[in-house]
């Protein structure tokens, strides 16, 4: 992943621990999935997991035009 700065989407892990990065929210969502089955003992469907890093990081680029 590229360093903070980049034209690039990103999202925070909810729990804290990871920013997570890349051209699209696709792409950030698979990330994120794959982050938190790694990293977390969550019950959360992938669905749910994907929306909430597609929502966050539309959203971040809606607020900050990055």
């Amino acid at each position: 992943m590229s360093s903070a700065g980049d034209d690039l989407m990103w999202m925070n892990c909810f729990a804290g621990d990871a920013r997570i990065e890349g051209e699209d929210s696709d792409i950030i969502a698979d990330r994120f999935i794959a982050h938190a089955r790694q990293s977390h003992d969550w019950s959360f469907e992938e669905e749910a997991l994907a929306n909430y890093a597609r929502n966050y990081a539309e959203a971040n680029v809606r607020l900050t035009g990055s």
